[in-house]
């Protein structure tokens, strides 16, 4: 603890903090806009967050608080589910064959650069309920991410253990199997804690 607390950088950290919060609280106070002074300060956001009897309806005292970080979690966690389940199988198969990597690369390439919110008016008219279109937003935003990192993780395994594989008579199954997927999933850890960032982030439009 004490290293951490002669650390310049821990400092240069919480002094960016709290000029952002004093950005913030001279904006609404200070600063004679109407369109800041429209906006809570932080210290009213804190005392409202703490309030026993929040003056609109929600705060750490109150059930709805924990309800709604319990709907945005399990979304956030579907569409991470979602993403893994399909993206790390199509970006193997796509490392792994040459010839699907041209049939799905093309329609990846199409629609990976649609920003996920211009998705929302068809989630909306194709999808049953608004909870399964907001999963699919959010689902969209890592799916494209999880598939790409994994093709790139087949890509950088050793070329040498292919071929050393294949002068021992391996077929290409054998390769996949025994190569490919167990190469791949060691590096399964990192990159799926990197690939829960988008998800969470963008539960929140999407809803």
């Amino acid at each position: 603890m004490m290293p951490l607390l002669r650390s310049r950088k821990f400092w240069l950290m919480w002094a960016g903090y709290a000029l952002a919060l004093f950005a913030w609280y001279a904006s609404v106070k200070w600063i004679p806009l109407k369109s800041f002074a429209r906006l809570p300060d932080p210290v009213g956001v804190i005392q409202e967050w703490l309030s026993p009897e929040p003056r609109y309806g929600i705060s750490v005292f109150t059930a709805t608080y924990y309800k709604h970080m319990l709907a945005s979690t399990l979304r956030a966690w579907a569409a991470f589910a979602l993403a893994v389940g399909l993206g790390v199988p199509l970006g193997i198969l796509m490392g792994w064959s040459s010839r699907f990597h041209a049939y799905a690369s093309a329609l990846i390439g199409l629609l990976r650069p649609i920003p996920p919110l211009a998705w929302v008016p068809l989630a909306i008219l194709l999808l049953p309920t608004t909870e399964v279109a907001v999963v699919y937003v959010t689902f969209l935003v890592a799916f494209f991410a999880t598939t790409l990192n994994t093709l790139v993780g087949v890509h950088a395994i050793d070329p040498d253990h292919l071929r050393a594989a294949r002068c021992l008579g391996a077929r290409r199954r054998n390769l996949l199997v025994d190569i490919i997927i167990p190469g791949r999933c060691r590096r399964s850890s990192p990159d799926c804690r990197s690939r829960w960032g988008p998800p969470g982030f963008r539960w929140r439009p999407a809803r």
